[in-house]
């Protein structure tokens, strides 16, 4: 099971064009090893990164999300959906905020 200390964080506000790190803590609370399959952005101005070997149990990871504002106005919120071979098989994290 990935289980992830927050599930949501909101950068605030961002001038268009920057770009935003953003930094999400999970454990594998099962009971055997976790593997992620596949993470889905909900766009393309949203990616990813992590460590794709498999997360021994009780193991906590960080998963680097990077949020690129460029062509985004206004209020956003976003998402990104792991798809692992745990229990529920899909889990999904958001960030939001402003882009001015």
């Amino acid at each position: 099971m990935m289980k992830f200390e927050q599930t949501s964080s909101d950068f605030g506000e961002v001038a268009q064009g920057e770009k935003v790190v953003l930094f999400y803590t999970f454990e594998n609370a099962g009971g055997s090893d976790l593997v992620i399959y596949e993470a889905i952005p909900s766009c393309g101005c949203t990616s990813p990164k992590f460590d794709e070997s498999p997360v021994k149990p009780g193991e906590k990871r960080t998963v680097e999300v990077t949020f690129d504002s460029d062509g985004w106005s206004g209020k956003q919120q976003k998402s990104i959906t792991f798809k692992t071979n745990g229990v529920p098989d899909y889990t999904t994290i958001l960030l939001s905020g402003t882009v001015n």
